[in-house]
């Protein structure tokens, strides 16, 4: 990646290469007849569309890229929220 360089573009790459490494030829998630479309932001049961705020949409994915694995509280919180961001305990 060259500089200067946009934001965008970097988060596209990074999803790329992510998906790649998880083995995925395609964006799009499924889990029976559930589908994640993290490049659209975009959540789909039975070919309809959900709406789910930001980080409900960053949670499914979590736990739809690590399917079969028990994520710890401090992976989720880690991934979950940003930079400087308080996490409660209740979170």
């Amino acid at each position: 990646l060259v500089k200067p360089f946009a934001l965008a573009e970097l988060c596209a790459r990074l999803r790329a290469l992510t998906r790649r490494r998880a083995g995925r030829s395609t964006p799009v998630i499924t889990h029976g007849t559930l589908q994640l479309d993290p490049a659209a932001r975009e959540v789909r049961i039975a070919k309809q569309v959900v709406a789910l705020s930001p980080r409900e949409f960053t949670l499914l994915e979590l736990l739809l890229t690590h399917r079969g694995q028990v994520l710890s509280k401090t992976q989720l919180e880690s991934d979950l929220y940003g930079w400087g961001e308080e996490v409660e305990s209740n979170s």
